[in-house]
């Protein structure tokens, strides 16, 4: 141990120990600990305890470039398993149970999961920490730990780790000094010392830069990297030669296309004026086009909005229209139903007017059959008196021949029968004269009863009379209505010719919008049309302009490569 400590002094005396990195610093014991006797400028002290220990803080204070971090370092960023040991100095990645058969004595406490870092992660990290010339792994497996520290590695000059000796199993991979030196392999470090400590086979080693195997290395890249390059370039000089003979192959070619392509070119450039003078007059006629459709478009809605209005004005006549159709037909049966009653009054008239005639008929009638049965009656009376006089005269004559006959006393038998004749022909004179004078009572009473009738009747008529002229008046009020109605009817009539005028205008109105809103749409279509063939032309003279400028492209590369343009 006292050798390497020495080895140790005399390469900080070469290499100085200006920025270190020291990994598992624990209770600060051990040969490890001689560089905190040096000058360092700058380090870095890491354990797994979250509490610093004591003697860090002591040296905290005095050194300010120092710092302590807390961290698990190891071969990745992940979660691992830390084991806490009887020995706090053999706490680690490294089971405890694996270092039995070295201190049986050992036991594992406690297993916790904790997060592990890379050298290489933590120094990114940090920042401002400079490149470590030094790089101490005072823990158990080194090997794992230096896999997470290629950057560290390329600028470190001197590498303490700890390991183990001898040929141990598998259970010790990462520990062992073999699989140290198989890491460091790709690195120019030589081992210059190495020494046990409590244990034959735990010790510590100590690896050093050497410049000339790492000079040996970095020719030996160079040099690969030379003969890399020296074939590149002997590709890249045969290729340069095949491309000299293929261009002068076809620069004879070239030279004799090179007036048809330059008159080419000069058409296409032509061509393109053209083509950018009709794409700017297809771009104004676009957006003449634009505003006229647009025009068009607010045309369209104008007369979307007339059509409306029309729709609306024409669902309003339809309604007065009907109201008025309505109207007149209640009117036409207000006009029948007088017009019935008129003619119902007017058989009633006729009727009366025909029964009076009949009445006075039948009165005139029976006036006449009273008249002349006055006169019957008067003649009765007079024929009355008349056999009155002559029966007085009979009776007179009968006396006197009852007188003869007494006187004479059984006069003749003729005088007899003739005054038995004359007695019977007197009672029939009075039966006769009886029955004339009911007659004369029943025609008294006729007469009477055809007088009283006579009275009705005129009473009847008087009324019929008045009925009449109420009828008349009423007919005369009814004929104003009619004639009224017939008016209001040449009005209504007039107005629904008028309203069926103004439906049918109105309705050439909406068949003249429809058909202009029909050409419109038309017209509209033709437009999007001719705007969509303006926009294909545009687009391929687009085209034909991009073609015609990559051909002037190639034709100006072509002269630019061209020796002696």
């Amino acid at each position: 141990m006292d050798k390497l400590l020495l080895t140790a002094e005399c390469l900080n005396q070469f290499h100085r120990a200006e920025n270190l990195v020291h990994i598992g610093v624990g209770r600060g014991t051990g040969g490890i600990h001689c560089w905190r006797n040096w000058d360092v400028n700058q380090a870095l002290l890491i354990d797994a305890d979250d509490a610093a220990p004591a003697w860090v803080d002591k040296e905290l204070s005095i050194h300010s470039g120092w710092s302590y971090r807390c961290a698990i370092i190891a071969e990745s960023d992940a979660e691992r398993v830390f084991f806490h040991a009887s020995n706090p100095s053999e706490s680690g990645l490294l089971e405890p149970d694996r270092l039995t058969a070295l201190w049986p004595n050992l036991q594992s406490i406690e297993a916790t999961h904790r997060s592990s870092v890379r050298l290489d992660t933590l120094l990114s990290k940090l920042g401002s920490f400079p490149e470590p010339h030094w790089i101490l792994l005072d823990c158990l497996p080194a090997a794992t730990i230096l896999r997470g520290a290629k950057s560290a590695l390329a600028g470190c000059n001197v590498l303490w780790v700890r390991t183990m000796f001898g040929d141990l199993p598998e259970d010790y991979a990462g520990s062992r000094l073999s699989d140290i030196e198989a890491e460091l392999a790709s690195f120019p470090f030589r081992k210059v010392a190495t020494a046990s400590g409590t244990h034959p086979n735990i010790g510590e080693a100590l690896f050093v830069r050497d410049w000339r195997a790492g000079l040996e290395l970095r020719l030996k890249h160079l040099q690969v990297d030379h003969a890399r390059l020296t074939a590149e370039t002997e590709k890249l000089r045969s290729a340069g030669t095949a491309i000299q003979q293929a261009f002068a192959a076809q620069s004879v070619a070239e030279r004799a296309g090179r007036e048809e392509q330059a008159s080419l070119a000069a058409d296409r450039l032509a061509q393109l004026e053209q083509f950018r003078a009709e794409n700017k007059a297809l771009a104004n006629g676009q957006k003449i086009l634009e505003q006229r459709i647009e025009s068009l478009n607010r045309a369209r809605e104008d007369l979307a909005a007339a059509r409306d209005n029309l729709a609306k004005l024409t669902g309003e006549r339809e309604l007065q229209l009907d109201a008025l159709l309505s109207e007149k037909r209640t009117l036409v049966q207000d006009l029948d139903n007088f017009t019935q009653k008129i003619a119902t009054l007017e058989r009633e008239k006729t009727d009366i007017q025909e029964s009076s005639k009949d009445q006075s008929e039948r009165i005139g009638t029976l006036q006449r059959q009273v008249e002349t049965l006055t006169q019957q009656t008067a003649k009765l009376a007079a024929e009355v008196t008349g056999l009155r006089q002559r029966s007085a005269v009979l009776e007179k004559e009968g006396g006197d021949l009852r007188s003869a006959n007494e006187e004479l006393a059984k006069g003749s038998t003729e005088h007899q029968q003739r005054a038995e004749a004359l007695i019977a022909e007197n009672r029939s004179l009075e039966v006769a004269q009886t029955k004339l004078m009911q007659s004369i009572a029943t025609l008294e009473m006729e007469k009477s009863a055809l007088a009283s009738t006579t009275e009705e009747n005129s009473m009847l008529s008087a009324v019929q009379a008045r009925r009449i002229d109420n009828l008349v008046k009423e007919k005369a009020e009814l004929s104003t209505t009619i004639t009224r109605l017939e008016q209001q009817m040449t009005v209504l009539t007039a107005e629904n010719a008028n309203l069926a005028r103004s439906a049918a205008t109105r309705g050439k109105e909406a068949d003249d919008y429809q058909q202009a809103i029909a050409e419109k749409n038309s017209h509209i279509e033709r437009m999007k049309a001719e705007i969509a063939e303006t926009q294909l032309r545009q687009q391929l003279l687009n085209e034909e302009m991009i073609r015609a400028e990559a051909q002037i492209d190639l034709i100006k590369d072509i002269w630019l490569r061209e020796p002696g343009l």
